[in-house]
């Protein structure tokens, strides 16, 4: 016993207190991190310590407010691409190859002609489409300049079963007869498909010129 005290100094004392010291602080931290259960609150906590990967689903579903309304409907987008053009049909059945004007229709047309001093000249009318039936003489009417008939009330309009040809200029003309474009007698009905009139010249710059209507009865 006397031998300890006699090899104890100061210095270690002092070494030997510092390591009980040392061995007691290290003890008593070791203490307080062990943090006892529900210790830990918002103030012990760090901002942004919290992720959502830390948070269970069962959270995150408790988190989740109600929906927001609709949002508006955005821009179109741009249209894709043309499809290809299918193939081409067959071609269909031709029609019918002469057209017969129905009852109560007006076709009309002009007509235009000259001749030489002191002869007949001639002039066609072609009905297209064609007529039901023939036009009796007694219904070809040729009117003068300005002249109009119950029949043919005015340019370009006929009652039914009526030619009507109108003259809109006429110099050094009279009218002559009305002729066939199949047998080439004159004064008989028209034919379905047209008719001719001839006019007689007066001088050597006779001409005339008008327009013409029939009406299908």
């Amino acid at each position: 016993m006397k031998l300890i005290w006699e090899r104890l100094t100061y210095a270690n004392v002092v070494a030997t207190l510092a390591l009980f010291i040392a061995l007691a602080g290290g003890t008593a931290f070791a203490a307080t991190t062990m943090l006892p259960k529900n210790s830990v609150g918002a103030k012990q906590l760090k901002a942004g310590a919290v992720t959502p990967t830390k948070l269970s689903d069962a959270t995150k579903k408790s988190l989740a407010g109600p929906a927001g309304p609709q949002g508006k409907e955005g821009p179109q987008g741009k249209e894709g691409p043309q499809g290809k053009e299918g193939p081409r049909g067959e071609r269909g059945e031709p029609g019918p190859a002469v057209q017969i004007l129905p009852s109560g229709q007006t076709e009309t047309g002009v007509w235009a002609g000259s001749g030489p001093s002191g002869v007949q000249f001639y002039l066609s009318i072609n009905f297209v489409p064609r007529l039901q039936q023939p036009v009796p003489v007694a219904n070809e009417i040729y009117l003068k300049v300005g002249e109009t008939k119950p029949q043919c009330p005015g340019s370009g309009a006929a009652e039914p079963g009526f030619l009507c040809v109108y003259t809109i200029w006429e110099h050094e003309v009279s009218f002559g007869s009305w002729l066939s474009g199949f047998s080439g007698l004159a004064d008989v009905p028209s034919g379905e498909a047209g008719t001719i009139f001839s006019l007689k010249s007066q001088s050597v710059l006779a001409n005339a010129r008008g327009n013409w209507a029939y009406t299908a009865p």
